[in-house]
């Protein structure tokens, strides 16, 4: 779209879209053919386009940090896909361009300049907020909200924040059947195993070992959320009943070696309480769903078990076994009470550990992402403050991006995360393009002829007047701007004749345009075109809320959120910060008239 508006302006009037009908038509005698269109199309859009586009590509590229080979497949492929348009949007298109012929191109240009101006009181009311005041007020309004974002955003919950499957809905026919089988068994559909290491043979010769799984096991039955627990010892204990005419006051752990053996010895390895040789030890643990404070809760008190009973050695396995290889060598028998609790496995140990990953990886992801968006943007316009102004509106919208996600009970994992991330990188889009078409408006050096309507090779302070605000006649013209003309033009006059010449009228060029009269010409010419990518892009996510999949129907409503809010954003606080970080004490009186 960019592309597309840059280069109706060269073929219709030779450059930017800016000025009034009546200076457009004057411009329209340096319309170029379609081929110079395309290329000062490429050479105008190449930096920001590429800066866009690359952005994306770090959006995508930022989520690679998190080590899970799925998310780096889901990675490269969006990466290489969006870089992939660097090629057809930046060189393709202008290719293509250049092989376009207009029919009837009066016709066309009398059209486009009717849509130029359709929307100018819109622009014009938006330009004011690059006033001082206005932009001071902006700010504000933007820093309490920032404020009250990041503190309802710091709510969001790491994992699953809802009963049941995110990625179904909770009237999903697996949902359902799922909260009734936790609601009418002791059993449910979401399983964690923690592995308890210990030493060979240790169901059958250490008591102590199989009564601190045992003591685990009650820990964790009694642990808001777990519906069951199944050990090994739980079912020695039954055995043991079961040997004694099913006495209840035998359902206890034996303390001597045979008895514990002859009640461990009947449970193969199919059963998923032991191994081959009884080195390691399955405590598998139903919960009544799978939220993220469940899984919490039971990393958190397993984390405290194995504290407090010293049970816990990375290097456990590789000590023990060292230890069997020595005593196997002395012709002796390796036997240790030592246990090693170790997570774990099941569903909910895998969404443990991703969410632990997660946790760790959230914020790097965003500030790698906000860092090379911020340096992208100082290379490409050579100021930290431009790019800066840049960066901080894609800030805020990524807090209410978590705010939001608060309100929805959307948990941050994997796949929300890559939206979050998706969401900054194609976001920043709508800023790089307002930012470098006002950087573009404000240096733009028009010409000599263009002011000189008369055609006698000088400029009067009537035809400066004309050229800053669109109009021959001062008679309705607003007061502060006639004011505000004489007094540039008095500074440009150095010989004092009333007149300019053209040396004199190019040595102040540079300060012809204030900020707000840049940032509506930068609206004026890439409004439409902002607005109708944010359109598209919004529209079509936001198919995805009518989707059967509810993690879609979210995604659709995060996607299309972060989409349209960005512009707004950008729209709105982005020449609020450029007129404090860039031009704070410049006097701007520009009024457009229309």
């Amino acid at each position: 779209e960019q592309m597309i508006n840059r280069f109706r302006g060269e073929i219709f009037f030779g450059g930017l879209e800016d000025g009034t009908v009546e200076q457009l038509r004057l411009k329209a005698r340096h319309a170029v053919d379609p081929k110079t269109a395309a290329i000062r199309s490429f050479h105008a859009l190449l930096i920001p386009g590429t800066v866009a586009l690359l952005a994306g590509c770090i959006g995508f590229g930022a989520i690679m940090v998190i080590p899970i080979q799925m998310i780096h497949e889901l990675a490269i492929t969006a990466t290489v896909g969006v870089a992939l348009t660097i090629l057809t949007d930046l060189v393709l298109l202008p290719i293509l361009l250049s092989y376009t012929k207009l029919r009837k191109l009066d016709k066309k240009r009398e059209f486009r300049l009717r849509q130029l101006t359709q929307f100018d009181k819109i622009w014009a009311a938006l330009s004011k907020l690059s006033r001082p005041n206005a932009a001071a007020t902006v700010l504000a309004i933007g820093a309490v909200v920032w404020a009250i974002a990041w503190w309802h955003g710091n709510k969001v919950m790491i994992g699953d924040a809802q009963q049941g499957v995110a990625e179904l809905r909770p009237e999903a026919r697996y949902n359902r059947d799922a909260e009734l089988i936790s609601s009418k068994f002791a059993l449910g559909v979401d399983t964690m195993n923690v592995i308890v290491e210990a030493g060979p043979s240790a169901c059958t010769t250490s008591y102590k070992a199989m009564e601190t799984i045992d003591r685990y096991a009650w820990h964790m039955a009694n642990v808001e959320g777990v519906e069951q627990v199944i050990t090994l010892p739980m079912a020695a204990k039954q055995v043991n009943a079961g040997w004694n005419d099913g006495s209840p006051r035998w359902k206890v752990l034996p303390r001597d070696p045979d008895t514990l053996r002859q009640s461990t010895q009947g449970f193969e390895t199919d059963s998923g309480l032991l191994n081959a040789d009884c080195s390691a030890m399955p405590v598998t643990i139903f919960t009544k769903d799978h939220k993220s404070t469940t899984i919490d809760r039971i990393v958190d008190e397993t984390k405290k078990f194995r504290a407090e009973n010293k049970a816990y050695d990375p290097g456990f396995a590789a000590k023990r076994d060292a230890a069997v290889a020595k005593a196997q060598e002395n012709g002796e028998e390796y036997v240790t009470d030592q246990v090693n609790f170790r997570m774990a496995t099941g569903p909910l140990g895998v969404q443990a550990a991703t969410n632990d990953t997660v946790r760790e990886k959230e914020h790097l992801i965003l500030w790698l992402l906000y860092g090379a968006v911020f340096a992208m943007c100082w290379i490409s316009f050579k100021s930290w403050r431009a790019a800066l102004c840049v960066t901080l509106p894609l800030m805020m919208v990524t807090e209410l991006g978590h705010s939001l996600m608060v309100q929805l009970d959307i948990g941050m994992k994997v796949n929300t995360l890559t939206v979050v991330a998706l969401g900054v990188g194609i976001g920043v889009d709508y800023g790089i393009y307002i930012f470098a078409r006002m950087r573009e408006a404000m240096s733009h050096r028009i010409e000599f002829v263009a002011a000189d309507k008369d055609r006698d090779f000088t400029v009067t302070p009537e035809e400066l007047h004309a050229l800053k605000h669109g109009h021959l006649e001062d008679g309705g013209a607003h007061p502060d701007a006639q004011t505000a003309t004489a007094a540039h033009f008095d500074g440009l006059d150095r010989d004092a004749d009333g007149r300019l010449t053209r040396e004199e009228f190019n040595d102040g060029q540079a300060h012809l345009r204030t900020l707000s009269e840049s940032y509506f010409i930068a609206l004026k010419t890439t409004g439409i075109a902002i607005f109708y990518t944010a359109l598209t892009l919004a529209v079509g996510v936001a198919m995805w809320i009518f989707s059967d999949l509810k993690f879609q129907a979210d995604m659709g409503i995060m996607l299309t959120f972060m989409f349209v809010v960005n512009m707004l954003a950008a729209i709105v606080f982005l020449p609020a910060l450029c007129r404090w970080l860039l031009r704070p004490k410049e006097k701007d009186d520009w009024v457009a008239h229309l």
